[in-house]
């Protein structure tokens, strides 16, 4: 689940800071701009690496890459989130905490290794790495420290509104890694080895830009700062248990299917699940400022309103969306990656309804963090962790995708609900309107246009 996802949850909501319209606008056109400049290049990438790796390769592939995603969020203890907070409230700067950011993030990383490659000689990681060559598995365990370094790096660079950083980190990120797969995976014909050399290349060249980034921008105290690290812990760790329930929800079908299941079937899953979740471009780029927005809004009623039409707008526009792909995508799945991906519909089809019932939380967990009620997300994400995490271990091995697929969405429509719940208690006099169309939608929709494109005039409400 990318975003509430890799950026959704309690941990790594702070506190908002009003913005400008237009600053606003401007932050969400060019993060939106970034998401849809990427997303051919990451689709058209994917349709030719799973048409020349075929399912079973395409599952190792997966299951490599799970690696990272699942575990670096679970090992970092909330650490990445507490560097946002603090520099965003100015408690300290970034050139405070950058040196022990880094060496923190890098030894987490570096414990990540060594757990996980003595679970693997254990032959504790399931089926999936029992198939996996060693020449595989171990670069992929070795960039551990690697990507923490990142995460944390990129997460500090948020905490100090530098936006920039992070779209062109999502950029340079999909042109790298779809250039090195058309070389050694398309081109070259080296396979998922090709395609482990492309993710060790991409992460050693992305975390070597970021450095020389922060090194031009801000001069570091080159000292391990132990009292910022004490309060981080206590902050982190707060909000710890949320940041496992958001990756619990988005990773663990994967990771279970990967377990108990061939990777052929991993290989078809995968790139299921990526194809709904693509769907979130639109919910994940407003809410990097729909927070500022919120705590911006003069009284309660305001608030409520400007939620209240935001979702409407997110939850129609996603579900029109969905019903377009699930027409659309299966055959051409089968077209291009063969009849494997036959009876991708029905899978597709369930997962498109957590799919959309998440973009529900992705407003409302906004709504909670601009208000000054983080704790409430990690309320809604934890609720939804419950459900998901005994229906994966309960379907999915008699059901394999399917199950998969049931659970996966089971956790999100869960988690949606229990966000409306709570949202309902909060604005109350306020009767929500989350999902009924109004006349005005379309007519604040093309308002939110003008201003994003720079057309309303200073002055102008």
């Amino acid at each position: 689940m990318s975003e509430l996802g890799e950026n959704e949850s309690v941990s790594e909501e702070q506190p908002a800071k009003p913005a400008a319209k237009v600053s606003s606008a401007r932050h969400t056109l060019n993060i939106f701009t970034t998401r849809i400049f990427t997303l051919p290049v990451t689709i058209f990438t994917s349709i030719m690496v799973v048409k020349a790796l075929g399912t079973t390769q395409r599952g190792i592939y997966e299951f490599l890459v799970l690696q990272g995603t699942l575990s670096l969020p679970l090992l970092m203890l909330g650490l990445n989130a507490s560097a946002t907070y603090f520099v965003s409230t100015r408690r300290y700067s970034v050139n405070q905490v950058f040196v022990t950011c880094l060496t923190t993030a890098f030894l987490q990383g570096l414990f990540g290794t060594l757990l996980l490659t003595t679970l693997w000689q254990c032959d504790l990681l399931g089926e999936t790495a029992k198939q996996t060559a060693t020449s595989m598995m171990l670069p992929i365990l070795l960039i551990l420290p690697l990507q923490s370094s990142i995460l944390s790096l990129t997460r500090l660079a948020l905490g100090d509104s530098w936006f920039t950083l992070n779209n062109r980190v999502q950029l340079f990120t999909a042109l790298l890694t779809a250039a090195l797969m058309w070389a050694l995976v398309i081109i070259g014909g080296y396979g998922v080895q090709g395609a482990v050399i492309g993710i060790v290349a991409t992460n050693i060249l992305i975390l070597t830009g970021i450095l020389v980034a922060f090194l031009r921008r801000y001069r570091p105290h080159l000292r391990f700062d132990s009292h910022y690290l004490h309060e981080a812990w206590r902050y982190g760790l707060r909000a710890w248990l949320a940041d496992v329930a958001v990756t619990t929800n988005g990773r663990l079908d994967k990771f279970v299917l990967g377990a108990v299941a061939t990777p052929d079937r991993l290989g078809v899953y995968g790139p299921v699940v990526m194809i709904t979740e693509m769907l979130w471009a639109l919910p994940d780029s407003i809410s990097f400022v729909l927070q500022n927005k919120i705590a911006a809004a003069r009284n309660k009623e305001e608030q409520a309103q400007l939620v209240d039409r935001l979702n409407r707008i997110v939850f129609w526009t996603m579900t029109l969306g969905a019903i377009a792909v699930v027409i659309v995508a299966p055959p051409l799945m089968v077209l291009f990656w063969g009849s494997a991906y036959e009876g991708c519909r029905t899978p597709m089809s369930l997962l498109m309804l957590g799919t959309v019932s998440f973009c529900t939380v992705k407003v409302l967990t906004k709504y909670f963090a601009g208000t000054g009620r983080p704790h409430y997300s990690g309320t809604t994400v934890l609720v939804g962790a419950l459900v998901g995490m005994p229906l994966y271990l309960l379907l999915i091995p008699p059901l394999g995708i399917i199950g998969a697929a049931i659970a996966h969405s089971a956790c999100y429509i869960v988690t949606g609900i229990t966000a409306a719940v709570i949202y309902r208690k909060l604005v109350s006099p306020h009767k929500p309107r989350l999902i009924r169309p109004e006349f005005g939608d379309a007519t604040w929709l093309e308002e939110q246009f003008r201003l994003v494109r720079g057309r309303r005039q200073p002055g102008q409400s």
